[in-house]
Protein backbone atom coordinates (compact mmCIF):
# COMPACT_ATOMS: atom_id res chain seq x y z
CA UNK A 1 0.00 0.00 0.00
CA UNK A 2 2.87 2.42 0.77
CA UNK A 3 4.50 1.77 -2.60
CA UNK A 4 1.25 2.55 -4.41
CA UNK A 5 0.84 5.79 -2.41
CA UNK A 6 4.40 6.87 -3.21
CA UNK A 7 3.93 6.17 -6.94
CA UNK A 8 0.61 8.05 -7.09
CA UNK A 9 2.08 10.90 -5.05
CA UNK A 10 5.06 11.10 -7.44
CA UNK A 11 2.75 11.16 -10.45
CA UNK A 12 0.63 13.94 -8.94
CA UNK A 13 3.77 15.99 -8.21
CA UNK A 14 5.02 15.42 -11.78
CA UNK A 15 1.72 16.51 -13.29
CA UNK A 16 1.61 19.57 -11.05
CA UNK A 17 5.18 20.50 -12.05
CA UNK A 18 4.38 20.07 -15.77
CA UNK A 19 1.18 22.08 -15.48
CA UNK A 20 2.98 24.96 -13.76
CA UNK A 21 5.84 24.81 -16.26
CA UNK A 22 3.52 24.85 -19.29
CA UNK A 23 1.44 27.68 -17.80
CA UNK A 24 4.62 29.70 -17.28
CA UNK A 25 5.81 29.11 -20.84
CA UNK A 26 2.42 30.08 -22.27
CA UNK A 27 2.34 33.24 -20.16
CA UNK A 28 5.79 34.11 -21.47
CA UNK A 29 4.52 33.65 -25.02
CA UNK A 30 1.53 35.89 -24.27
CA UNK A 31 3.70 38.59 -22.69
CA UNK A 32 6.29 38.45 -25.47
CA UNK A 33 3.81 38.53 -28.38
CA UNK A 34 5.10 35.18 -29.61
CA UNK A 35 1.61 34.01 -30.63
CA UNK A 36 1.55 36.78 -33.23
CA UNK A 37 4.18 34.93 -35.28
CA UNK A 38 2.12 31.72 -35.57
CA UNK A 39 -0.56 31.61 -38.27
CA UNK A 40 -4.07 31.76 -36.75
CA UNK A 41 -2.76 31.06 -33.22
CA UNK A 42 -5.38 31.94 -30.67
CA UNK A 43 -7.79 33.15 -33.33
CA UNK A 44 -11.31 31.86 -33.64
CA UNK A 45 -13.57 31.97 -36.63
CA UNK A 46 -15.61 35.08 -35.83
CA UNK A 47 -17.69 35.03 -39.01
CA UNK A 48 -21.39 34.46 -38.45
CA UNK A 49 -22.71 30.96 -39.12
CA UNK A 50 -23.41 30.25 -42.76
CA UNK A 51 -25.43 27.58 -44.51
CA UNK A 52 -22.56 25.04 -44.40
CA UNK A 53 -22.32 25.44 -40.60
CA UNK A 54 -26.05 24.77 -40.34
CA UNK A 55 -25.72 21.66 -42.52
CA UNK A 56 -22.87 20.35 -40.35
CA UNK A 57 -24.94 21.03 -37.20
CA UNK A 58 -27.91 19.17 -38.70
CA UNK A 59 -30.10 22.29 -38.67
CA UNK A 60 -30.51 22.07 -42.45
CA UNK A 61 -30.82 18.70 -44.15
CA UNK A 62 -28.54 17.92 -47.08
CA UNK A 63 -28.23 14.86 -49.30
CA UNK A 64 -24.70 13.80 -48.30
CA UNK A 65 -22.59 11.96 -50.86
CA UNK A 66 -19.39 11.59 -48.83
CA UNK A 67 -18.40 12.49 -45.31
CA UNK A 68 -15.50 11.97 -42.95
CA UNK A 69 -14.15 13.78 -39.90
CA UNK A 70 -12.76 16.68 -42.00
CA UNK A 71 -14.81 16.92 -45.21
CA UNK A 72 -18.49 16.86 -46.19
CA UNK A 73 -19.90 16.56 -49.70
CA UNK A 74 -23.56 16.92 -50.61
CA UNK A 75 -25.80 17.43 -53.64
CA UNK A 76 -26.24 21.10 -54.53
CA UNK A 77 -29.92 22.08 -54.56
CA UNK A 78 -29.14 24.82 -57.14
CA UNK A 79 -27.64 22.39 -59.59
CA UNK A 80 -25.78 23.73 -62.64
CA UNK A 81 -25.54 20.23 -64.20
CA UNK A 82 -27.38 16.91 -63.97
CA UNK A 83 -24.97 16.06 -61.14
CA UNK A 84 -23.62 18.87 -58.95
CA UNK A 85 -21.87 18.09 -55.67
CA UNK A 86 -20.37 20.59 -53.21
CA UNK A 87 -17.31 19.49 -51.22
CA UNK A 88 -16.16 21.57 -48.27
CA UNK A 89 -14.07 21.35 -45.10
CA UNK A 90 -16.14 21.00 -41.94
CA UNK A 91 -13.90 23.60 -40.30
CA UNK A 92 -13.34 26.80 -42.29
CA UNK A 93 -9.70 27.02 -41.13
CA UNK A 94 -9.90 30.74 -41.94
CA UNK A 95 -10.57 29.85 -45.59
CA UNK A 96 -13.50 31.90 -46.78
CA UNK A 97 -11.89 31.70 -50.21
CA UNK A 98 -8.85 30.15 -51.88
CA UNK A 99 -6.84 33.39 -51.85
CA UNK A 100 -6.58 33.10 -48.06
CA UNK A 101 -4.80 29.75 -48.33
CA UNK A 102 -1.26 29.34 -47.01
CA UNK A 103 1.15 26.50 -46.34
CA UNK A 104 -0.84 25.62 -43.20
CA UNK A 105 -3.78 24.70 -45.44
CA UNK A 106 -1.99 22.14 -47.63
CA UNK A 107 -3.54 19.18 -45.80
CA UNK A 108 -7.16 20.32 -46.02
CA UNK A 109 -6.78 21.53 -49.62
CA UNK A 110 -5.40 18.13 -50.58
CA UNK A 111 -8.26 16.39 -48.77
CA UNK A 112 -10.81 18.51 -50.65
CA UNK A 113 -9.31 17.75 -54.05
CA UNK A 114 -8.91 14.03 -53.32
CA UNK A 115 -12.54 13.87 -52.16
CA UNK A 116 -13.69 15.72 -55.31
CA UNK A 117 -11.77 13.30 -57.53
CA UNK A 118 -13.17 10.26 -55.73
CA UNK A 119 -16.70 11.61 -55.94
CA UNK A 120 -16.34 12.26 -59.67
CA UNK A 121 -14.82 8.86 -60.38
CA UNK A 122 -16.34 6.49 -57.83
CA UNK A 123 -19.61 7.99 -56.60
CA UNK A 124 -20.79 9.56 -59.84
CA UNK A 125 -18.85 7.41 -62.33
CA UNK A 126 -17.73 10.34 -64.50
CA UNK A 127 -14.15 9.14 -64.89
CA UNK A 128 -12.35 11.76 -66.99
CA UNK A 129 -15.52 13.74 -67.73
CA UNK A 130 -15.92 15.68 -64.48
CA UNK A 131 -15.78 19.43 -64.16
CA UNK A 132 -14.13 20.33 -60.83
CA UNK A 133 -14.29 24.04 -59.99
CA UNK A 134 -13.38 26.39 -57.15
CA UNK A 135 -15.05 29.79 -57.43
CA UNK A 136 -12.89 32.34 -55.64
CA UNK A 137 -14.75 35.47 -54.61
CA UNK A 138 -18.24 36.85 -55.09
CA UNK A 139 -17.41 38.32 -58.54
CA UNK A 140 -16.48 34.80 -59.66
CA UNK A 141 -19.70 33.14 -58.52
CA UNK A 142 -18.72 32.18 -54.97
CA UNK A 143 -22.01 32.52 -53.12
CA UNK A 144 -20.96 31.06 -49.77
CA UNK A 145 -17.92 32.53 -47.91
CA UNK A 146 -16.48 29.12 -47.01
CA UNK A 147 -14.02 27.52 -49.43
CA UNK A 148 -15.71 24.72 -51.35
CA UNK A 149 -15.25 22.65 -54.49
CA UNK A 150 -17.93 22.00 -57.11
CA UNK A 151 -17.98 18.60 -58.83
CA UNK A 152 -20.19 18.78 -61.90
CA UNK A 153 -21.02 16.25 -64.59
CA UNK A 154 -23.67 14.40 -66.52
CA UNK A 155 -23.48 16.67 -69.57
CA UNK A 156 -20.82 18.15 -71.84
CA UNK A 157 -19.13 21.03 -70.06
CA UNK A 158 -17.63 23.99 -71.91
CA UNK A 159 -14.74 26.32 -71.13
CA UNK A 160 -14.76 29.15 -70.36
CA UNK A 161 -17.85 28.63 -68.25
CA UNK A 162 -19.40 32.03 -68.79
Amino acid sequence: MCVLYINVHSIVLSISFLSNHISGVLKGWDDGGRWDTIFLAGQRDKDPPIIFDKIIAGEILADAVRENERVLAFKDINSAAPAHILVFPKDRYGLSNLRKASAEHIDILGRLLVAAGKIANESLGFGDRAFIVINDGSDCGQGVPHLHVHVLGGRKMIWPPG
